[in-house]
């Protein structure tokens, strides 16, 4: 999962914002963690793909909010959409393939 992706988007100014940064990143990918091994662990009835949307979702969420946080401002519904469709288009079927083979 590309969770540190975000971190280009949230600079760090100074040692304080450095580490909430990074908090912020690790709270992300036990998040991740936790979808998948609930998965793995047969913890949760959801198929494949429904995790894989699930985590690209999170993903994008956190995107959008890094975005935001850089100053790029709130986007449009439509660039919402933009961004979650890509997002969609290139992890979903990846996960979803990765997840069938691991857990399956």
């Amino acid at each position: 999962m590309p969770v540190d992706y975000a971190d280009q988007f949230l600079p760090p100014v100074g040692r304080i914002a450095g580490t909430g940064k990074a908090k912020l990143l690790d709270e992300m990918k036990e998040r991740l963690k936790k979808i998948i091994t609930d998965y793995l662990d047969a913890k949760t009835p959801d198929e494949a793909g429904d995790v894989a949307s699930r985590l690209t979702n999170l993903q994008v969420d956190v995107m959008i909010e890094s975005l935001e946080a850089a100053g790029h401002g709130p986007l449009s519904s439509d660039e919402h959409a933009t961004l979650r469709d890509a997002a969609m288009g290139r992890l979903a079927g990846a996960l979803t393939n990765a997840l069938v083979l691991r857990g399956g």
